[in-house]
């Protein structure tokens, strides 16, 4: 598949998710996570299947998007009842980006927790939580952690 066909297909996909992510989002849920990708980082079909998951076991979820950068995710926190954040990490190239961000969100507000997901998530350090596995998996289990919280 040639990279327009690729951008077709994913812009076809994204516009579905949406429209499944916006009919949960109008509800009142008691907490609040963000979720996105780091500076550089245009890969979001996980990230916003994982927020659709996690708000459907009800817990509400900012969708951020694509290439946010580190103080971005701080001032989106302020703005909400966030208790944590979701940082997706799809290429090893965006460790280093994911890195930035878990360390700014560590420095500027050290309660909140961190999730890193995605295929590279592991190549980072200092989240409280590393997402591997399915997105159901992943949302349970972080559905699970941020209750008892």
């Amino acid at each position: 598949m040639d990279i327009a066909a690729e951008h077709f297909v994913s812009n076809t996909i994204m516009r579905r998710f949406g429209a499944i992510f916006d009919s949960a989002s109008s509800a009142t849920f008691p907490k609040n996570v963000i979720a996105g990708t780091p500076t550089g980082s245009f890969h979001e079909i996980g990230t916003m299947a994982l927020s659709i998951a996690v708000q459907r076991r009800g817990i509400g979820v900012t969708y951020l998007g694509v290439n946010v950068p580190p103080q971005s995710w701080i001032e989106a926190a302020q703005r909400s009842n966030t208790v944590a954040v979701i940082i997706s990490v799809v290429m090893p190239n965006d460790a280093k980006a994911a890195q930035d961000c878990i360390d700014f969100i560590k420095a500027e507000r050290p309660r909140l927790f961190i999730a890193v997901g995605g295929a590279a998530g592991a190549l980072t350090k200092g989240a409280d939580l590393v997402l591997d596995g399915s997105i159901a998996s992943c949302s349970k289990e972080l559905s699970e952690i941020l209750n008892k919280a």
